[in-house]
């Protein structure tokens, strides 16, 4: 059975107007960017891919969700998140990726629907860590916690899908633990803007920072034209 939302898919609101009106409690930092990783959330081909995984599904039954959601994805989360990546690869920072499907080979210990593999354009490199989960957020079910304080890692900088999901989860969870943490608005996609403003305005008022990807690489020292030519090609 196919589901229409009544709204528009595309309309959110203005959380930062909202939020510069109402009390806030947010985390004070200056990021390192020798300490500091990139942490990308669930951007597999299960959650990327509109034909693949649970893609299928949506654009069968929510077919105005899945148009708005892919074409974010593909035309702007995707993108960004190569920028960030070169340029956390040209400092020598850490790339981390979280994935969440089953472990074993017929799904029985997780949704079959949701398998790991990463799109080859923001895939990993030698070097870059990945770790499975079985829950939303990335700490309850992998070892993240402990790789990141091995690796020094005192910062994150934090992408991908969904927003008011997995996203939310795992950095709500990495402020909680002491991570100085920057949610990247336009690298980040939620399955409705309403969705994703909401999770924005949750995050900026309590956890850290939100910024967009231009005033992420501007933040850590990189010239964000140089960085999009390089990621483009």
């Amino acid at each position: 059975m196919t589901r229409q939302l009544a709204s528009d898919p595309k309309k959110g609101f203005d959380w930062r107007g909202y939020i510069s009106a109402v009390p806030t409690f947010v985390p004070q930092f200056i990021l390192t960017p020798e300490r500091t990783a990139l942490l990308v959330v669930d951007m597999q081909r299960s959650s990327a891919d509109r034909n693949a995984g649970q893609g299928r599904w949506l654009q069968r039954e929510y077919p105005n969700i899945a148009a708005y959601y892919y074409d974010r994805v593909e035309d702007t989360v995707i993108p960004n998140i190569a920028r960030l990546q070169t340029a956390f690869r040209q400092r020598g920072s850490r790339v981390v990726f979280l994935t969440v499907g089953p472990q074993t080979l017929d799904g029985a210990d997780f949704n079959p629907l949701r398998r790991k593999g990463i799109p080859a354009q923001i895939g990993p490199h030698p070097g870059d860590v990945v770790l499975n989960k079985l829950t939303r957020g990335g700490f309850a079910s992998t070892g993240l916690d402990l790789v990141l304080r091995n690796m020094g890692v005192e910062g994150l900088v934090i992408a991908g899908v969904v927003t008011n999901g997995c996203v939310w989860a795992t950095a709500g969870d990495a402020s909680d633990r002491g991570f100085k943490c920057v949610l990247v608005d336009d690298a980040c996609a939620a399955f409705t803007q309403m969705f994703h403003d909401t999770t924005l305005f949750l995050f900026g008022a309590s956890c850290g920072k939100v910024l967009q990807t231009d005033q992420t690489l501007a933040l850590l020292g990189a010239p964000a034209e140089q960085d999009r030519a390089q990621a483009a090609g």
